[in-house]
């Protein structure tokens, strides 16, 4: 079967066969990556004030601080998920069926074993932390953190068959679990809080419920790959050599990109008035910059295949499409949020603060340069080369500190939120350049293509919305959430019917790019 492009030659026929199904299961395989984190984000939004009416906000806050406890051990998991999931992406390319089996188990058995290491200590000390959290039910309080580190167990277990399916180009298998299984599971734990007001028992049916999703990824895996095996047996030095060292530089990326999400608020933890400011326009800042980053969420397969079967003209090409579809979906949300941040703001929690608006303003720009980067991250990744994604990011912490410490302090929170951005835009500015230069003699990109021309379709878009500003800012259009809602859907329509007419008639959009869409609906494409 034969996948040609209209008007491609050269580099821009990624291989005829391969290729095409490895660009079909990357759309597929992103968008069903972003319908689980909206579907995830709606779920908690709704859980939450259920949670908080039947057991109290001393319960829910026990609930909160246990999460978010257990959240920075997930995210000192040594990147193992996302080692496994480059390495085994290479074994399943390679058809090393053997290898792809070693490293499963290898990373299996290192998930688990720091899992039960955790949910052991915090069983033992489950009643002295108890205590020490103030909870009034010592007993209740005790199964929540049990219940919640047991929880922790299985979701690292069933991490590590999510990053096989993704090595097999599906990803969409544990999106679609997940969303068939939430809404009973979620329907049940509404149930029990109605009836038994208990915090413990919900946490049951979603331990319960994380058994069965366990169970489900890893009856897939063996329906899509039954050659596939894992066992204590298969553990090997050569596997836990490789994913430690692909996972100790992962960590560290993953805490220098932490300390720049989050240690901005702790600079400002005397003034508890300044950090609540700050918080709602970088909490804006940081859902647009992940709704962006879904973008390539099903990248690093993707390009770990291509590195396997040593295509670097497919490389190249996904990392120049890549690149620029980035920086067409992230800076349309970054410039609208930028451009309306008090009616944004307004539309959340009913007042445009603005030290809250300078705050998300500012960080946008930040974010934007930060994460049109995530595709040379990926490739970065996949070539074995996140040493660079070091050096960036450590360069990156150095730049906020410093601009910090010498002027940002003097300038309240628009000089700490300035310090940040620069910081997230170093990061990604010098992850783009260090990929190009390490790689230059296989990897190039055009930032004409890739860069300038996205951003003047976007600018030439936005021109609507300075009137529509204006108007607001001379009418107050916008000063209650009703009117900030109808405001900012109106206007939201608007851009979102002229933008895609903007990029066909400068062009941004080419034939190419319009086949890639078309490729997610037919199988075959026939050149002309």
């Amino acid at each position: 079967m034969l996948y040609a492009w209209d008007n491609a030659t050269g580099s821009e026929r990624w291989w005829a066969h391969n290729v095409s199904d490895l660009r079909r299961s990357l759309i597929r395989n992103t968008i069903y990556n972003v319908a689980g984190y909206f579907w995830t984000i709606l779920l908690g939004f709704l859980i939450t004030p259920v949670i908080i009416h039947f057991v109290g906000f001393h319960t829910y806050g026990l609930y909160v601080a246990v999460g978010a406890a257990l959240g920075w051990l997930w995210l000192l998991d040594f990147g193992i998920s996302d080692a496994a999931t480059r390495f085994m992406s290479g074994h399943a390319a390679r058809g090393e069926e053997e290898r792809f089996s070693a490293c499963l188990s290898t990373a299996l058995g290192l998930k688990l074993l720091l899992g039960l290491l955790i949910a052991g200590a915090a069983g033992l000390l489950a009643p002295s932390l108890a205590r020490h959290l103030g909870h009034p039910d010592g007993n209740e309080a005790s199964w929540v953190i049990r219940l919640m580190c047991w929880t922790y167990v299985v979701a690292q277990g069933s991490s590590v068959f999510n990053a096989a399916l993704s090595a097999r180009h599906r990803m969409d298998l544990p999106n679609r679990m997940g969303l068939l299984l939430s809404i009973p599971s979620t329907s049940a734990a509404i149930l029990l809080l109605i009836f038994q007001k208990s915090l413990a028992a919900y946490l049951l049916v979603v331990l319960v419920f994380s058994l069965v999703y366990f169970c489900l990824v890893v009856a897939a895996l063996r329906r899509i790959a039954p050659s596939v095996r894992f066992s204590p047996g298969l553990i090997t030095r050569r596997e836990l050599s490789e994913l430690f060292g692909f996972a100790r530089h992962q960590s560290i990326c993953r805490l220098a990109d932490t300390f720049l999400a989050s240690a901005d608020r702790l600079a400002l933890s005397a003034d508890l008035k300044a950090v609540s400011l700050y918080q709602l326009g970088a909490t804006l800042g940081a859902k647009i910059r992940d709704v962006s980053s879904l973008t390539v969420s099903a990248a690093l397969p993707t390009t770990t295949d291509l590195h396997a079967r040593e295509d670097w003209p497919g490389l190249n090409q996904i990392l120049r499409r890549g690149t620029k579809y980035l920086v067409l979906v992230s800076c349309p949300l970054f410039l609208f949020a930028a451009l309306f941040a008090e009616e944004l703001l307004t539309l959340w929690v009913g007042n445009p603060f603005a030290e809250s608006a300078i705050v998300l303003r500012l960080l946008c720009a930040g974010y934007f340069l930060n994460v049109i980067a995530a595709m040379a991250a990926s490739v970065g990744a996949a070539v074995n080369r996140l040493d660079l994604q070091v050096r960036a990011s450590l360069t990156a912490i150095a730049a906020a500190v410093i601009l910090y410490l010498t002027w940002g302090r003097h300038h309240g929170l628009p000089g700490l939120a300035a310090s940040v951005a620069t910081g997230m835009a170093v990061l990604g500015v010098l992850l783009i350049l260090f990929v190009l230069v390490a790689l230059r003699s296989r990897l190039t990109l055009n930032l004409i293509d890739a860069f300038a021309r996205p951003v003047m379709a976007v600018v030439l878009t936005a021109l609507i919305g300075v009137p529509a500003k204006w108007m607001v800012l001379t009418h107050g259009w916008a000063s209650t959430r009703l009117k900030a809602a109808l405001f900012i859907g109106l206007i939201a329509l608007l851009a979102a019917g002229l933008y895609p007419l903007v990029l066909r008639l400068t062009r941004t959009l080419d034939d190419y790019d319009v086949n890639i869409l078309k490729g997610l609906f037919r199988r075959k494409v026939t050149s002309s």
